[in-house]
């Protein structure tokens, strides 16, 4: 009878014990194959805006990435862009339109002087156009020499275990 006891008290304490050192925490996603790439399909019950950059370990939230930049042709000539005069009163549509190269060695303070892409919170704006939108949102933003700020785009980053992706601007 004293076995007996003993092996059920030891049988509660051991799979008690058991059961906590193998409790995994349970992702609110999934990683799914749709339209020919991974993406993260979440949880019905996470609604969060930012569900898709909350839980990224490269791309951070509010994270910053500034590029110098050059365009440099075939002949090694290297370029600068510059922002068309009247640009700013443009459609969204025209704006990315009303660029032109220009020299190195011929900048003015209307040129783009770098490019600065940052990690947003949520999916604003890209939602605004796609319900479904599934990546982190990422701003381009292209600042002029003089520090005035030009009009700014949107692009989004798909970060998987499988692979790493960014669109280009849009």
């Amino acid at each position: 009878m004293k076995f007996q006891f003993l092996f059920i008290i030891s049988s509660i304490i051991f799979s008690d014990c058991f059961s906590q050192n193998n409790t995994v925490k349970k992702k609110d996603y999934e990683t799914i194959f749709d339209e020919g790439i991974y993406v993260e399909k979440f949880d019905s019950t996470n609604i969060s805006e930012n569900r898709f950059t909350a839980n990224n370990q490269i791309y951070l939230e509010g994270n910053k990435l500034t590029y110098d930049y050059y365009y440099e042709n075939r002949d090694g000539k290297r370029y600068k862009f510059q922002e068309l005069k009247g640009a700013g009163d443009l459609d969204f549509n025209e704006k990315g339109k009303a660029w032109v190269f220009v020299p190195i060695d011929c900048l003015s303070e209307n040129t783009i002087d770098k490019l600065i892409l940052t990690v947003k919170y949520g999916l604003k704006p890209m939602i605004n156009n796609d319900p479904d939108y599934n990546q982190t949102v990422i701003s381009y933003d292209y600042p002029q020499i003089s520090g005035k700020e030009t009009f700014s785009s949107s692009t989004g980053n798909r970060k998987r275990k499988k692979y790493l992706g960014t669109s280009s601007k849009r």
